[in-house]
């Protein structure tokens, strides 16, 4: 049976996804320390299990807020690719969305 999931679906899927990951979470910039946590100004923490140092870093840098503004401009990508003659203009949404997804697909 083929795959009836169309990238606009895909879109979709990856803005729920990380829609749901923040849902409870402030969206305010996180810090992140020389050892194995980020910490959020509300006092949330994230633990950094391998590579500390660049992990806390990176998780700090992508904390929730930048989660929602991924999670907005794949559904405005999600908007226009259902009314989109020119699906590749969409490629590079459509490569995060199957990032965050896990899916990959032939170019």
């Amino acid at each position: 049976m083929p795959d009836t999931t169309t990238p606009a679906d895909e879109l979709r899927t990856a803005a729920q996804k990380l829609r749901s990951l923040i849902k409870d979470t402030p969206a305010t910039p996180w810090w992140g320390d020389d050892l194995d946590e980020v910490q959020s100004p509300e006092g949330h923490v994230a633990r950094a299990k391998a590579n500390p140092y660049p992990t806390s870093r990176y998780i700090a840098a992508m904390h929730p807020g930048v989660g929602k503004a991924l999670a907005d401009w794949l559904t405005v990508e999600m908007v226009q690719l259902e009314h989109d003659d020119f699906p590749a203009l969409h490629a590079h949404a459509l490569a995060v969305a199957r990032a965050i997804n896990g899916t990959q697909q032939p170019a």
